[in-house]
């Protein structure tokens, strides 16, 4: 049976990722498969695409993972039941930076040479351009 009251009974921590990774928000309501709440960003309900926001209800969890995070996607996020219930918590972005950035090589026409450049976040995945075209990489 739906109860006319749903109230959120575990709350949202805040998040702090790292640009163009994924954020992941839950919260926890007093009943299952809940489908009547909306999400909201700085206060305004957040229009579901899939590409940027994927909400998700699994039992009493209410899921929503903000796909390939830019500093525009910092803000206040919410989930707010059909009665009123709430939960809100804050998206930090980290914003990614050259450490060590690219060196002049020069070389002779047949040679192979090795460019590099290091990032303040390990692991991210980026791509190299030559006159605005990306490379392949070997």
């Amino acid at each position: 049976m739906l109860r006319a009251v749903v109230d959120v009974s575990e709350r949202m921590k805040n998040e702090r990722v790292v640009e163009s990774t994924d954020a992941n928000f839950k919260c926890t309501l007093d009943q299952a498969n809940y489908k009547d709440g909306k999400w909201l960003r700085n206060g305004k309900e957040i229009k579901v695409d899939r590409t940027k926001y994927s909400p998700s209800v699994e039992g009493c969890t209410q899921r929503l993972r903000v796909h390939d995070v830019n500093r525009d996607d910092a803000g206040t996020y919410t989930y707010i039941t059909g009665s009123g219930s709430r939960s809100d918590a804050t998206l930090e972005v980290t914003p990614v930076h050259i450490t060590e950035p690219l060196r002049d090589v020069t070389d002779t026409e047949t040679n192979t040479v090795q460019l590099r450049v290091v990032l303040s976040h390990p692991g991210l995945k980026g791509s190299w351009h030559k006159d605005g075209e990306i490379v392949k990489v070997r």
